[in-house]
């Protein structure tokens, strides 16, 4: 798993020209501990910039969106989080390929990632 992903970049000076298409594209993505190594949460998007950037940055969203905004920001986590992505064609497959993951990582852990409420 993590191999699954080739490029982690931290989400405290990530821009939108980082982003493929700038953002707007959908995507499985990631939200990993930069100093344990630790994988926080596995999501799905239609649009990464907006996930990205409006949501788990900006705050604006839903419960999940507000929970990991807060996350975030509680004791400066944001300055240790990296994220990563893999592009995918349509949400369907961002979907798939997000249950993937988080089943792959409690096989491996026997737990969910830490910031991550789906089973």
């Amino acid at each position: 798993m993590g191999d699954t992903f080739e490029q982690w970049l931290p989400l405290r000076s990530l821009g939108v020209a980082q982003l493929p298409n700038y953002g707007g594209v959908p995507a499985v993505y990631a939200l990993r501990d930069r100093a344990t190594g630790d994988i926080l949460k596995f999501g799905s998007t239609r649009c990464l910039r907006t996930r990205i950037f409006r949501h788990f940055i900006g705050g604006m969203g839903g419960g999940t969106t507000e929970r990991i905004h807060g996350k975030l920001f509680e004791n400066k986590m944001i300055d240790r989080v990296d994220v990563a992505w893999l592009q995918t064609k349509d949400i369907a497959e961002a979907e798939r390929k997000e249950r993937e993951l988080r089943a792959a990582y409690v096989e491996a852990n026997g737990r969910r990632p830490a910031w991550d409420l789906r089973d």
